[in-house]
């Protein structure tokens, strides 16, 4: 009897069924049902249920992305906080005339080093390369686009051609910063970082995600049932 003739026949008849489990191993069971129709007529059905939980198939690259996305921001802060090496007598001067403009409120200083929500970061806290106001370190932030992709920032004040004076300088900061954190721009030297690996390994498996709704659990067990089953028909 298939499930087209058994549905039919219990639209017709009053049925009443009794499920007895008669042997239970390693999370799957051997049952029987009974069905009884109102004229009193039986037959049983055997059948081998195995207990499983589903899994969904998550592709949410906003949720997917992000472990992966904070690690690349916190790898890049770290490193960049950590660079020993020394700035140019050049650019500690510059350092030294934009402290002295920051603390007399000049407006250009101002526009430079503070604003957003790293608020204000006063210049000439370091003498190291990438370390000036600490605001480039800090600032770095991952945050999703609105078609659910990520992006890593620095706040708009930072590595901006504008406040450097051209894109020429620009050019020259970044390539100086790559020379001690050779990561930052490149996705080839960022995927031998190894909490980023770690973090693209978790995504991966998040992929396959359990999850414990009743209707995926139901339709799983169903799926597995139907695979499995073994009817006999007394």
């Amino acid at each position: 009897m298939d499930h087209r003739e058994n549905a039919r026949s219990e639209e017709g008849a009053r049925v009443s069924s009794t499920t007895v489990i008669l042997n239970e191993f390693g999370g799957g069971s051997l049952q029987r049902r009974t069905r009884t129709t109102a004229s009193g007529k039986t037959s049983d059905r055997y059948t081998i249920t195995i207990d499983a939980e589903p899994f969904g198939l998550n592709f949410d690259t906003k949720q997917l992305g992000s472990g992966v996305a904070q690690a690349i921001a916190n790898h890049l802060r770290t490193r960049i906080s950590e660079i020993g090496a020394q700035a140019s007598p050049a650019t500690l001067r510059a350092r030294k005339n934009a402290e002295t403009a920051f603390s007399a409120g000049k407006q250009w200083a101002m526009r430079r080093y503070a604003g957003g929500r790293t608020g204000a970061t006063p210049p000439n806290q370091s003498t190291r390369i990438g370390n000036d106001s600490g605001r480039l370190a800090n600032g770095i932030v991952a945050n999703p686009t609105k078609d659910n992709n990520w992006v890593i920032n620095v706040p708009a004040n930072r590595l901006n051609a504008q406040f450097l004076g051209s894109e020429e300088a620009l050019l020259r900061v970044i390539e100086r910063i790559r020379q001690y954190v050779p990561e930052f721009g490149s996705a080839h030297e960022m995927t031998t970082v190894l909490s980023v690996r770690r973090a693209m390994k978790d995504a991966v498996k998040a992929i396959h995600t359990k999850t414990r709704t009743s209707r995926l659990r139901e339709f799983g067990k169903g799926l597995i049932q139907t695979v499995l089953r073994e009817v006999i028909n007394l």
